[in-house]
Formats: structure tokens, C-alpha cells, sequence
């Protein structure tokens, strides 16, 4: 009995140092697909697309009149852009905050969903209806838009025009230990995001910051979007990757970085997380599916050392190298985004957030396809 439990003890240490030297591997690509450079346009002001800057929301009166002024403010030519916001049937004052804007700006047009349709996917294909630009950007009402954000998303677009460009999203970081988790998880997202963009790859996105052509989100409504309700963020961008001429590119441009708030209280994070995951049921995409599930098997394998460790002595070195290992790996994924951002203090928080985010990521699988309350409305 001894000798198996030897065995398998052995077993398990090796396959220990596999997969952290595979995880290893996945974050030294990680990191040199942030480092690289992408060739795009930069357009003179007489050059400069009509723009439609299209934001959906719901119950967002805390934030919408500041995205709406740093919107109005953009150093972007005011007759080449207009502003959209689609009301998803708020039952707050953010549909008076947005009826006032557009009373007083020309390029504002307010736009309530109708009755029968709702959630962020039927806004968005509402306002399709009423867009006349060349391309199209995306941000989202609880977010905040430095001036530089839609000229420097433009400036990436490639000279044929054909262009699919995610913007950085970075999560401010409060007082609380929960904000700064987030913070961190944000970071380690932000430069897996931009490293499989930078090299034609791209797996997710962030709809807080997105620029395409009007033409691309009309053939993915009818191709794609019809078959699903959320998650348009991503799925467009698997659509647009099977579409040869279309250049998907990372705006690492400073003066793009869009912010965002973290959710304050540990049930709304966790909520907001499971919205997230939901999406991932929609996904076709080989290489964001691979990925999901290389990376829940690290977190999970993890865990396991760790429960067996108290199980099985034997199994605590196993446990430590392997944790030493994907600490550092992920400490790799999560500076470059840090140091972009900014957000360099929050390396000192790593340390439990390494050691939380395996558990953290059990208990958000676990609760997968569980119903849950977003903004009001649950969610099956």
C-alpha cells in the first residue's frame, strides 16, 4: 500500500511540473504577444471616418451623465460623430438624464427599446436601425472615456479600412480588498486580450471599448447574432476572425484606456462574474475554448494539491512547486497590463490573490448555469 501511494505521489509531481512548465510556456507567449507591435493607419483630420459611438443602458443614473460629458468632449470632429443611447427599459432617472442630453447636443439621440424586446443584445441591434456612420464604437454608461479614446481607436484602424480594434479597459481600484481583486483580474484579462489580438488570434473582448465597421456588426446580426442574447462582445470577434480581410488589432494607445468601476459587494461580483461565464456556453471559437479549459484545469489541479496535501504529506512539495510555478506565471500575465495602467501597487495584493483564485474559480464554476440578478433582471 505504501509503495502505491509512492507511486502515485510521484505521478502526481510530475505531472505537477508538466503542467506548470506548459503553463510557464502559455505565459512567456502571453507576454510576447503584448510586446508586439502592430502597423496600422493614422489619418489626417480632413481622413477621419463618420463615427457612431453606441452605448446601451439600463439603470446606470450614477454614471451616465459623467460618460455622456467625456463623450461630448471627445478630440474628435464634432460633425463626424454622433452618439446613441439606447435605453434597456431603465426604472431609474437614467432615461430623463439621456432624454436632457440630447437636448441639448445635436449629435445625442435618445432611443427607447421597445416593449417587447430587451437586454443589451436587442439594444444593440436597435441601434443598428439608426446608425448611418462608416464604423461604429461601443463603451458602456458605467464607464469613463478619457478625451483621447475615439481618436486614438480610429488611428488604429488599417488602411483598408476593414478594421475590427479593441480598446484597454482597466478597473479603478477602491479601498477595499474586493476592488482590488478585481483590479488584478482585470490586469491578467487585459493582456491575454490584447497578446492573442496582437497576434491574429483574438479570443475575447471588452464592449467598453470597441471600434468596427457599420457594415461587419450588420452581417454578424444576420449571420450570427441572431442565434444568441449575449456575449456580443466576443462572439464578434470570433465572427470577424473567420472573415479573412478583416484586421482585428489592440489599441495600446494611453490616451484610449477607458476605465471602469468594480462592483463593491461580493455577491454583485459574483454575479457580474457568472454573467460573464454564461457566455462562454455560446462559444464555437477552438482557441477560446482550449483556452478556457487549460486554464480552469490549472486552477483546478491547484485546488486538488492543495486539499490532497492535507490528505498525503507527500503531495505538500508537489503543491508548493506547482504553486510557486503558476504564481509566476501569472504574475507574468498580470504586469505588463499593471505597468500600462499604471496599477503597479497592486503587485503587493498578488500574493493572496494567488492564493484565493483557484478557490474562487471552483466556486464561480460550480454555480455556472445557476440563476442569478443583474441590474434588476434574473437571469437563468
Amino acid at each position: 500500500m505504501e509503495l502505491i501511494a509512492r507511486a502515485l505521489s510521484l505521478t502526481l509531481f510530475l505531472l505537477s511540473l508538466y503542467l506548470s512548465f506548459r503553463y510557464l510556456i502559455f505565459s512567456f507567449r502571453i507576454v510576447r504577444g503584448w510586446d508586439k507591435e502592430i502597423a496600422h493607419n493614422s489619418f489626417t483630420r480632413a481622413d477621419l471616418p463618420e463615427v457612431s459611438v453606441i452605448v446601451c443602458f439600463r439603470n446606470e443614473e450614477k454614471h451616465l451623465e459623467k460618460l455622456v460629458q467625456c463623450l461630448t468632449e471627445q478630440e474628435y470632429p464634432r460633425h463626424l460623430m454622433e452618439i446613441l443611447l439606447i435605453d434597456d427599459h431603465s426604472s431609474d432617472h437614467s432615461p430623463e438624464m439621456a432624454k436632457k442630453a440630447s437636448e441639448t447636443d445635436y449629435r445625442i439621440h435618445y432611443i427607447p427599446l421597445p416593449d417587447e424586446k430587451e437586454g443589451k443584445h436587442a439594444a444593440l441591434a436597435e441601434a443598428m436601425k439608426h446608425v448611418s456612420s462608416e464604423f461604429i464604437a461601443t463603451t458602456d454608461a458605467d464607464c469613463i472615456v478619457p478625451e483621447g479614446w475615439l481618436r486614438s481607436m480610429v488611428d488604429c484602424i488599417f488602411l483598408e479600412r476593414r478594421s475590427l480594434i479593441l480598446g484597454a479597459v482597466k478597473t479603478e481600484v477602491g479601498k477595499s480588498v474586493l476592488t482590488k481583486f478585481q483590479a488584478l483580474e482585470s490586469c491578467a484579462v487585459q493582456t491575454v486580450t490584447a497578446a492573442f489580438a496582437n497576434q491574429h488570434n483574438p479570443i475575447m473582448a471588452n464592449g467598453a471599448s470597441m471600434l468596427l465597421p457599420r457594415s461587419l456588426f450588420s452581417d454578424y446580426l444576420q449571420e450570427e447574432g441572431s442565434k444568441v442574447t449575449t456575449g456580443d462582445d466576443t462572439l464578434l470577434v470570433h465572427f470577424a476572425k473567420k472573415k479573412e480581410q478583416v484586421h482585428i488589432a489592440f489599441n495600446k494607445n494611453p490616451r484610449g484606456i477607458v476605465t471602469t468601476f468594480p462592483q463593491t459587494h461580493i455577491r454583485e461580483c459574483m454575479n457580474q462574474r457568472k454573467r460573464w461565464l454564461s457566455k462562454g456556453k455560446n462559444y464555437t471559437d477552438r482557441t477560446s475554448r482550449k483556452t478556457m479549459r487549460f486554464i480552469g484545469l490549472i486552477n483546478l489541479f491547484l485546488l486538488f494539491l492543495f486539499i490532497g496535501s492535507f490528505v498525503n504529506p507527500m503531495l505538500r512539495g508537489s503543491f508548493l512547486i506547482f504553486f510557486f510555478l503558476k504564481s509566476l506565471a501569472d504574475l507574468l500575465i498580470i504586469i505588463p497590463s499593471a505597468r500600462h495602467f499604471r496599477q503597479t501597487a497592486l503587485l503587493w495584493y498578488f500574493p493572496p490573490f494567488a492564493l484565493v483564485y483557484p478557490l474562487y474559480t471552483l466556486v464561480l464554476t460550480m454555480s455556472a448555469g445557476r440563476p442569478y440578478l443583474w441590474k434588476g433582471r434574473v437571469y437563468e
